[in-house]
Parts: structure tokens; C-alpha cells; sequence
């Protein structure tokens, strides 16, 4: 029996390294029947994190930590995965206080590429709440560790990420290359989800740029990649994105199109904060065509809305749109304290898009 699950990890696991999530989970489902592993749950609660099923992902690591009885490595890993779960339904306090418990784990195991991965999960929340310059420092030694170990795969994950925060602090050029340089490395191993990722990333550092030509072609190649493995969850973000582009573009039909199919997954995911993102555009659109009002009233419920969950820059560019509207006091200094050189970039251009990673 023994033999039999470890087939069927190795089987899951080979599906889920080429991107196949929806391949993988049936396998990983297999194994937990036969034997109720700490490598059965963990993997199956990967997978289910991976599909957007971030509730059952939960269950299923929390079962896991139950296995993994004294090996601080095991440990460290299901509580990562909780967090990025918890991350997942925008319960960012409990996220970073189960990637802190990982932490300890994995100095206590001696285990230098598990640190290197919780310094860029740790970085990505640090990001979402608003600590950017916090997140920067974090996804810096991520790549550190990672090259230090040779871990090319990682090493990427760690660029994609300092390409974010770059974006976010409005170093676009910088931003673009880290992507770049990521890509390259997803492309030669083969992993469609970060080659996705950094194509995504791509996009919006060449719209901000003022690319939107080169912009459209990288959300392209994301969609392409992300529809590959079946992850409508970042789906939804590469076609706001898109419609971003589309808007800068003066696409208005084009731009409402994907605007509706975003939207429509933020739902059905019950994204809390890609619903955020959703209100920010559409409050972006109305202001585009004149409706001054209703754009400000989104942009007001963006704002109630990312303060609530505690996301400082979504709740700033929420006030930038208000300001846009004549409806909130100038955002610039605001940006300036969070390390960002958003109020910079408009300053330069006050009819910029709203935009945003």
C-alpha cells in the first residue's frame, strides 16, 4: 500500500511541477485514501491552495501539521501553506503570524531554502498590507538565499517578486527587467505558472511605461499560460490588467469586456481583494466617460473596503481616485511615506490611469 501511494505522489507531483493542478488533485486525493500521510495532505493541500480551494486547502494542512509530529521541517511547511492560504481569503493577520511560526521552524531545522521561501511569501504579504519598502528588503534576501543554494527556480520566484514592489514604488524599468530575467528562467524550466506570472508583471510595468502595444502582447501570453493550467484565479487579475491597458488605450468596449470577466471571477472566488480591484476599476471607467459621481462612489466603497482589510495602498489609490474626482485632498505625501514614487509619477502626468499591481 506504502508503495502504491508513493506512485501515486510521484505521479501528482510530476502533474503539478508542469502546471496540471486540476491532473494533479485527483492523484494527491488517491493517496490520502490509501494512506493519510503527512506528504499526502501536504500535497493535497497544495494542490487545493493552487486551485483556488484555499477553505478545503486549510482543512487539509491543518491535518497535515497533525502529521508531521516532531520533524520541525514539516512543520514549517504546513504553516507556510496555511498562511499563503489564509493569504488567500484575505485574513492577512493570521498569515503572517503562521509564515512567523515557519520562520522559527526552519532555523530551528537548519533549513536555508525553506527560509529563503518564507522570506518571499512573508514579502508578498508585507507587499498587500502596505509595507513596501518592508517587502522589498525581504524579496532582496529571498533571491540572495536562492542564489547562494544554486536554486535557479527560486531565484525567479524571488525577482518576480521584487519586480512588484518595484512596480509599486514606481521604479517601472527595474521592475520590467526583474520580470524579464525571471521569465527566462521559467521558460528554459518548463513551469507555465511563473512563465504566466512574469508575462503578467511584464504587462503592467510596459503599460506604465506608456507600451500599451507591448503591454496587450505580454497579457496575451499570460492568459495563454494561466488557461493552460486551468487557474482562473490569476486569470482574473492578468484580464483587469488587460482592461487597464485597454482603457489607457482608448478601448472603451474592449475595456468594459474584460472588466465584466474579471469581475465576474473576483465573484465566483469570493476574492475579497480582487473585488476591491474590481471597484477601483470600474470607478476608473466611470471617470473616463464623464460619470463623476459613480465613479467616486466606487472608488469611496474601494476604499471602506481595502481600510477593512487592512490594505494600506489599494485604500491610497481608492483616495487618488476621489481626488481625481475632486472629491479627496492631494494623495502625494501619502505615497511619499510609504516609500512609493507613485505621487512622483503624478505629479508628472495628474491624468494618469489609476493603476496598480
Amino acid at each position: 500500500m506504502l508503495k502504491k501511494m508513493y506512485g501515486l505522489l510521484e505521479r501528482a507531483e510530476g502533474e503539478r511541477e508542469s502546471g496540471n493542478f486540476k491532473e494533479a488533485l485527483p492523484l494527491y486525493k488517491k493517496a490520502v485514501r490509501l494512506n493519510g500521510s503527512f506528504q499526502a495532505f501536504s500535497g493535497l493541500a497544495g494542490c487545493l491552495r493552487l486551485t483556488g480551494d484555499f477553505k478545503g486547502a486549510i482543512a487539509a494542512y491543518k491535518t497535515a501539521l497533525k502529521r508531521s509530529i516532531c520533524d520541525e521541517d514539516q512543520k514549517a511547511d504546513a504553516f507556510m501553506g496555511l498562511g499563503m492560504a489564509s493569504r488567500g481569503l484575505s485574513e492577512y493577520a493570521d498569515a503572517g503570524s503562521y509564515f512567523s511560526k515557519a520562520a522559527r521552524s526552519y532555523r530551528a531545522a537548519g533549513d536555508w531554502a525553506g527560509f529563503a521561501y518564507y522570506c518571499w511569501c512573508q514579502g508578498g504579504l508585507r507587499r498587500i498590507t502596505g509595507n513596501l519598502l518592508g517587502s522589498k528588503e525581504l524579496f532582496r534576501l529571498s533571491a540572495k538565499y536562492y542564489g547562494l543554494l544554486k536554486d535557479e527556480s527560486g531565484k525567479a520566484y524571488a525577482l518576480a517578486g521584487l519586480g512588484g514592489i518595484l512596480r509599486m514604488l514606481g521604479d517601472f524599468r527595474q521592475s520590467f527587467n526583474c520580470y524579464e530575467r525571471a521569465a527566462s528562467i521559467f521558460k528554459k524550466q518548463g513551469d507555465r505558472f511563473g512563465f504566466a506570472y512574469c508575462n503578467c508583471g511584464m504587462g503592467s510595468a510596459s503599460r506604465m511605461l506608456f507600451k500599451p502595444a507591448k503591454s496587450e502582447a505580454f497579457y496575451k501570453i499570460a492568459l495563454l499560460n494561466y488557461r493552460g493550467i486551468k487557474d482562473e484565479v490569476n486569470i482574473a487579475f492578468v484580464l483587469w490588467g488587460y482592461a487597464n491597458t485597454l482603457l489607457l488605450s482608448g478601448r472603451l468596449t474592449e475595456a468594459k469586456r474584460r472588466h465584466r470577466e474579471s469581475s465576474g471571477l473576483f465573484l465566483k472566488h469570493k476574492d475579497k481583494r480582487g473585488m476591491i480591484y474590481a471597484l477601483l476599476q470600474e470607478g476608473e471607467m466611470d471617470r473616463e466617460t464623464g460619470n463623476i459621481l459613480k465613479g467616486a462612489r466606487c472608488f469611496r466603497a474601494a476604499g471602506i473596503r481595502a481600510k477593512a482589510l487592512g490594505l494600506k495602498f489599494e485604500a491610497l489609490h481608492a483616495q487618488t481616485g476621489l481626488f481625481f474626482c475632486g472629491k479627496a485632498k492631494s494623495p502625494y505625501k501619502q505615497y511619499a511615506k510609504l516609500g512609493s514614487k507613485w505621487h512622483r509619477v503624478l505629479k508628472r502626468n495628474t491624468a494618469v490611469i489609476l493603476d496598480f499591481p
